[in-house]
């Protein structure tokens, strides 16, 4: 059994998605917006994180590529991801950074601007699995696995 975890990072919130033998298996998003406190939240984000792939023991995790942010957020983002980075060094297991504008060509999902972007995913999540995603956190993650399923499996 494949089993791999698509990740959606943000500052506040973060979309996961799980994806078991090439289907959709689980997804939620990790909510710490009401933590003011940056270092507090990155924290709490970070221990959830881990807490997570450790419950879920995947084989790979494919995880969203920040792309132009200020200093401050890229930081943060970076300090996440290499939380995930050293969670699958100490596991052994495949680990891939993937830009925003590479995940959404595999899906053929164009171009445009951020808020177009957002919505042509939430689209794409209900129109393929009929879910509808409250926040485009959990449907950007979803889309992340489903683009990972597209070009790495489906298309060899």
């Amino acid at each position: 059994m494949e089993k791999f975890i698509a990740i959606d990072p943000s500052t506040t919130s973060t979309g996961y998605s799980v994806f078991v033998d090439g289907a959709l298996f689980n997804y939620g998003v990790l909510n710490f917006a009401k933590i003011k406190d940056s270092e507090k939240r990155m924290n709490e984000m970070g221990n959830a994180i881990l807490h997570l792939l450790s419950k879920e023991k995947p084989d790979a995790i494919y995880i969203e590529k920040p792309d132009g942010h200020n200093q401050n957020i890229a930081e943060m983002l970076g300090e996440m991801i290499g939380c995930v980075r050293a969670y699958t060094i100490s596991k052994k297991i495949y680990f891939e950074k993937i830009k925003p504008t590479q995940w959404r060509s595999w899906l053929n999902l164009g171009t445009g601007k951020r808020d177009e972007l957002k919505q042509k995913v939430l689209d794409y999540v209900e129109q393929t699995y009929d879910i509808k995603c409250e926040v485009n956190d959990i449907s950007d993650a979803i889309g992340i696995g489903t683009a990972v399923i597209k070009h790495y499996i489906k298309e060899g």
